[in-house]
């Protein structure tokens, strides 16, 4: 790709712009479901860009999306949910830690994502839709992988539009970062980022079936170009070979890309997007796992993070 000389126009003030469309400095409220620790912090910290240059700029055309890693509540909507501690196996838990070495600008939401899903469309999907069940529900009604509703009881008009504001802060960044990245490279390149259970479980299509150690999906070659999804997935190969694990790689099965990547993707314009799944037990125990739940695997991890370092550079 060729290097725009165009720099970008106020970068930090753009961003800055974004957060205080939907929220002042008051600092929030908030409920790790994980830890049961109690936090006031402000929201830069919840939907949080990383990455930037000491003078505010952006250092790569890479952009990075960790929407789903999140484990925080605001305390005022912790009642709306039954034992939320309980659900742990639907986020993305740890997701995060796999993509930390990528080169990027970093766009994460530090909510877990039974409160709201920045991976969903805003609205419930028509019922025409072609998507899979479990892709249908709307930004703000997560339902378990037993496809029942997490929420006790639906929010209220006023509830909704709160909510909303976190999802509408998350995608106006986004798109904001993407831009920003593109005016100045000439191209952006969007990595969202997920784990996935290694078995598929709940309303998947690929339900108590094996799954791939790393998923790179392109929306079936409409997200990305023919030579950067084959060459990310070359690069991640060659990298774990050399460093003697036999991680296998799979693309668009079962995952091709989400909301994230179907909305911020305009190939025609030199936005590109992958979105990457890697499976848990690639780099740590899964939850479910008789031995350590949650313990990282630190040799898989390292070379794990070292393979998608190398290859976002490549790409």
């Amino acid at each position: 790709m060729s290097q725009s000389t165009e720099q970008p126009t106020s970068s930090i003030s753009k961003i800055e712009a974004c957060y205080s469309r939907y929220f002042d400095t008051n600092p929030i409220t908030l409920h790790d479901i994980l830890t049961n620790e109690r936090l006031d912090l402000p929201i830069k910290q919840l939907i949080r860009v990383d990455g930037l240059s000491d003078d505010n700029l952006l250092n790569t055309p890479v952009v990075v999306s960790l929407p789903h890693s999140g484990q925080l509540i605001p305390m005022e909507y912790k009642a709306h949910f039954n034992a939320l501690e309980d659900h742990l196996i639907e986020i993305d838990l740890y997701g995060n830690i796999p993509f930390e070495k990528i080169s990027a600008t970093f766009l994460r939401s530090n909510l877990v994502p039974m409160f709201i899903d920045m991976n969903r469309s805003r609205a419930r999907e028509d019922k025409q839709s072609q998507l899979p069940r479990h892709l249908q529900n709307s930004a703000y009604e997560y339902y378990t992988i037993k496809d029942k509703p997490i929420l006790k009881k639906p929010y209220s008009k006023a509830e909704v539009d709160s909510v909303l504001k976190f999802y509408d802060l998350y995608h106006d960044l986004l798109e904001v970062l993407l831009n920003l990245t593109k005016q100045k490279f000439g191209y952006a390149i969007l990595i969202d980022g997920h784990c996935m259970t290694s078995i598929g479980l709940g309303r998947v299509y690929d339900e108590a079936k094996k799954r791939k150690d790393i998923v790179v999906g392109d929306l079936n070659g409409h997200s990305a170009s023919e030579g950067i999804t084959s060459g990310f997935i070359h690069e991640i190969n060659r990298t774990l070979v050399d460093s003697g694990l036999n991680l296998k790689i799979g693309r668009n099965k079962p995952y091709s890309g989400g909301f994230i990547t179907r909305i911020h993707s305009r190939p025609s314009e030199s936005i590109f997007a992958l979105q990457v799944e890697v499976a848990m037990n690639s780099y740590m125990n899964e939850l479910y796992s008789p031995e350590k739940p949650l313990a990282m695997k630190g040799y898989r991890l390292t070379a794990l993070q070292r393979a998608l370092q190398i290859a976002s550079r490549k790409i």
